[in-house]
């Protein structure tokens, strides 16, 4: 069992043959990962990446910048990685956290994933898509954000002071998000699968498919029905454990 604030287990495995660690979207938090994680076969476990500023860690002040917060976590994150094989996968502002992570991983000779996974993100190379929104006041921002990604709940907009633990972290993401390039590097030894929504507004078969160039091991898109947040649309579960169970084979 992992014992730090930056990993939440829903369903814990002793010596699990694979362990997913899933990094959450810009505002999101490890909880968005419980229902996928109690739904893998007992040797699969996925563990949750709890950024600061968050549930358990509300009162932490969130980070502004990709490789601070992979500089954070690192070392809890080699600790954590030693005890099983493991993989990464992050959606949307996640998948750049991933990436970053097995970069560096790979850069300091540690043990490297099985495979990257990465979700509703465009090649990491490409510039910011659309205006920048991080300084705006904070209704202009939640308007902005809902209008150009959706997924904001209508009832925790309604409710102001679930809105007001909530935007701090949104809005560092969104800053963290809108200031990141990626640096050259060499390519990873673990294969990279990117999975897109055919109805996401944010990623194309185009731009997908840049993700190919960021790996000597092997590359493959796959599209999904739904839009940003299609890894969460109960239509799409089934086929996503499926793809989670065997990533083991796939590297």
């Amino acid at each position: 069992m992992i014992d730090s604030p930056w990993f939440v287990g829903f369903r814990p495995v002793l010596a699990p043959a694979l362990r997913w660690f899933a990094f959450p979207h810009a505002g999101g938090a490890a909880s968005a990962f419980r229902p996928l994680s109690i739904a893998l076969p007992p040797s699969i476990e996925l563990v949750g990446v709890q950024p600061p500023g968050r549930w358990n860690r509300i009162k932490e002040a969130p980070h502004r910048r990709v490789l601070d917060l992979v500089d954070a976590m690192f070392a809890p994150f080699v600790s954590a990685a030693a005890e099983a094989p493991f993989a990464l996968w992050g959606h949307s502002l996640g998948a750049l956290v991933a990436f970053e992570l097995a970069r560096r991983l790979q850069r300091e000779g540690k043990p490297a994933p099985r495979l990257l996974l990465v979700s509703a993100r465009r090649d990491p190379t490409l510039a910011p898509l659309g205006a920048p929104m991080a300084h705006l006041d904070d209704e202009a921002f939640i308007n902005a954000v809902d209008e150009r990604y959706g997924g904001i709940n209508p009832a925790v907009r309604a409710d102001k002071e679930m809105m007001a633990l909530t935007l701090p972290a949104l809005r560092a993401d969104m800053e963290m998000y809108e200031t990141y390039r990626a640096s050259d590097g060499d390519k990873l030894l673990a294969p990279i699968v990117a999975l897109r929504g055919v109805a996401d507004p944010i990623t194309s078969e185009e731009t997908v498919a840049g993700w190919a160039a960021q790996t000597r091991a092997g590359f493959q898109a796959t599209v999904f029905s739904g839009g940003h947040f299609f890894p969460f649309d109960a239509s799409n579960k089934a086929t996503l454990i499926e793809l989670l169970r065997t990533a083991e084979l796939r590297a």
